[in-house]
């Protein structure tokens, strides 16, 4: 949490900085650039917090980044049949288009993790049919 309230003031600040410069020129890859301090700082954190933590992720390094591109084309790929079909001619369809694909390829990432056995995944997993189980006992 603290993380991200100083990520957000840096990229406020910078915002109101860039703003001027960057409003003359058009460039799509700014947009992300701020992800990149936020994503050291919690690299950071993580490893302060637990030396195993980083070990865990360099671990599974590999089917995160195949399930990642996986779970990209998935997304491209619904929504593009999204738009085919359907389209985006009112307000509820444009939220569809975005929704929706990205909730089945959340779906697919974690059946992807499912598969490669990523602990986390398997967490989530029990987690939920646990909820689940709770809730349809009488």
């Amino acid at each position: 949490m603290k993380i991200s309230i100083v990520c957000l003031t840096v990229n406020f600040a910078a915002t109101c900085v860039l703003l001027k410069p960057f409003a003359r020129r058009r460039a799509r890859h700014r947009q992300h650039v701020h992800l990149v301090p936020h994503m050291g700082l919690l690299l950071f954190a993580l490893r302060k917090k637990s030396a195993n933590s980083t070990g865990i992720v360099a671990q599974n390094l590999s089917p995160l980044a195949l399930m990642t591109i996986f779970a990209g084309l998935v997304a491209w790929e619904s929504w593009r049949l999204w738009e085919s079909s359907m389209g985006h001619g009112n307000m509820a369809l444009k939220i569809g288009a975005v929704f929706v694909p990205a909730g089945i390829s959340g779906l697919a990432y974690w059946l992807a993790a499912l598969a490669f056995k990523i602990p986390a995944a398997k967490e989530m997993a029990e987690f939920a049919f646990q909820k689940f189980r709770k809730n349809t006992r009488p």
